[in-house]
């Protein structure tokens, strides 16, 4: 099963294998990733889950990105310069943090893909399954706390 637990709620998702089949294969790869989320303060509604360590990191390419976010959308911010597939640069140059960390988005209204200098891309890898309204007021109640807790299950690891 693939899935998606935040504070001890979980979400099935659908992947996106169509979309980002490179994406999609190196996180089925991983199979499970540990996420502290907390609040974005520049996207809108979404959770943010930094990842400085672990096998992430070591994605070879993240395609299809887009800066535009739905609600239920799932995307990660691969490694600038390194393994994203668009040119980097285009609105602005991005914190040089961008070029050793990667980061789980996930939304929970329309939002946009930003940092504090301005828009940057994602690549979006799933949805969560049968997103509603009971879905984004949890999210939301997650983003008002300001952190969260969780993990990210592709092919049902864990």
């Amino acid at each position: 099963m693939n899935a998606i637990h935040i504070s001890g709620e979980s979400f099935d998702i659908e992947v996106l294998d169509k979309w980002a089949p490179k994406t999609v294969a190196a996180l089925r790869k991983i199979g499970h990733l540990d996420l502290n989320l907390t609040r974005s303060h520049w996207c809108g509604p979404a959770l943010l889950a930094g990842l400085d360590q672990g096998p992430v990191l070591d994605i070879e390419e993240a395609e299809q990105p887009v800066i535009s976010l739905y609600p239920g959308i799932i995307c990660l911010r691969p490694i600038e310069r390194r393994n994203s597939t668009y040119q980097t640069d285009v609105w602005a140059r991005l914190p040089a943090i961008y070029s050793a960390t990667a980061e789980i988005v996930v939304a929970f209204g329309h939002a946009e893909y930003r940092n504090a200098i301005g828009p940057s891309y994602v690549t979006p890898f799933a949805r969560i399954a049968d997103f509603g309204p009971d879905a984004a007021a949890y999210l939301e109640k997650m983003s008002d706390r300001g952190a969260a807790t969780g993990f990210l299950t592709m092919n049902g690891e864990r």
